[in-house]
């Protein structure tokens, strides 16, 4: 016999994370853990009938406010949408619960994951909007830069390899910019080294 003082709510679903466990149906204490629900058509036509700019907004509410919950914040306006979710104070058993939350929340299948593939509120917003309504993305190469949103929020404010992606992508926008010779000559004036080495590669198409 052991006598200990377990938070259920918290370890119950890392527990069941496998398969559901018989020792929690003896557990008065143990929250059950929910299953995928068959929400994912109701929130499909939800976000199909609203206006295209406010779809990933909506889901983005909904993911602060399981995260508010989830880390036991006074309000959903302390969850930056824009912050790491290890920042924002998540750790293994924090991330199950979240991916819990919002399977039963959504009626999507999602992996446990969640929070490391889409490192953010707003990337696992966009993601969440892919995976319940593919079609809101009429844009070919929007998931690539959900991608490379991913990949810089991953990587610290002092990683070289952060500053040589953010410099590419300002190669890649001076390369494919529309062409305005008064806006180039303007941008001149105050451009740092990257960026007139970034027009040089534009220039010459490299």
């Amino acid at each position: 016999a052991v006598v200990a003082d377990v938070e259920w709510d918290r370890f119950g679903p890392l527990l069941a994370l496998a398969r559901p466990s018989r020792l929690l149906d003896t557990v008065p204490a143990a929250p059950v853990v929910p299953e995928p629900g068959d929400n994912t058509s109701d929130l499909r036509h939800e976000l199909a009938a609203a206006p295209e700019t406010e779809r990933e907004g909506r889901l983005l509410e909904l993911v602060r406010t399981h995260v508010a919950a989830v880390l036991r914040y006074p309000s959903v306006a302390a969850v930056d949408p824009a912050l790491p979710f290890k920042e924002l104070g998540f750790d293994s058993l924090a991330a199950v619960e979240l991916r819990n939350r919002l399977r039963a929340a959504t009626g999507l299948s999602l992996p446990t994951t969640l929070v490391f593939d889409h490192p953010t509120p707003s990337t696992l917003a966009a993601h969440l909007l892919l995976r319940v309504l593919p079609e809101a993305s009429a844009d070919p190469g929007s998931g690539h830069l959900d991608e490379v949103e991913t990949a810089l929020a991953a990587l610290s404010a002092n990683d070289p390899r952060r500053a040589s992606l953010v410099n590419r992508l300002q190669a890649l926008v001076w390369r494919f910019a529309p062409a305005s010779t008064e806006q180039d000559n303007a941008s001149l004036d105050t451009a740092s080294a990257d960026e007139m080495f970034a027009l040089l590669d534009r220039e010459l198409g490299a």
